[in-house]
């Protein structure tokens, strides 16, 4: 819990199944999800299996929690934290497309990080601040160098 007091931001990648796993919402509650000085939430949509929950899954965390992870005493607290978190839309990520969109879309969550990009937007945030011939030609460092 240590590491929610110094975040910044708590960068999520949607996936299958995300919501049901029970680490995951353990963190979410450690980063005081929704609650005032906790960390910015940003998040991608990486898997089109996600499942965006109903208002019958909020209904049951409110009253079970998340067995065996988070206690039902817990379960109100875990619901506000998902429901916060799914108030922040999820930008695209895809492997399956090309170089060009893969790097697209990685600038636009990039993008995400306001407080990053103010301290150097240029370095940060632009897939075009890499030059990928110096990357593709730097030499593999030796082991134990």
């Amino acid at each position: 819990e240590a590491f929610a007091a110094s975040a910044m931001y708590a960068f999520v990648l949607f996936t299958k199944g995300l919501l049901r796993d029970g680490l995951f919402a353990k963190i979410l509650l450690a980063l005081r999800c929704g609650e005032p000085g906790a960390p910015e939430i940003v998040t991608a949509l990486a898997d089109t299996g996600f499942e965006f929950p109903g208002q019958g899954v909020y209904a049951t965390l409110e009253q079970e929690g998340l067995p065996p992870s988070v206690p039902a005493e817990d379960g109100v607290k875990l619901s506000t934290a998902y429901k916060h978190l799914l108030q922040v839309l999820a930008l695209p990520l895809s492997a399956h497309g090309s170089i060009g969109v893969m790097e697209k879309q990685a600038d636009e969550i990039c993008m995400r990080f306001r407080h990053m990009n103010s301290a150097n937007p240029t370095k940060f945030c632009s897939s075009s601040s890499l030059d990928s011939k110096a990357v593709e030609k730097a030499p593999l460092s030796e082991p134990g160098a």
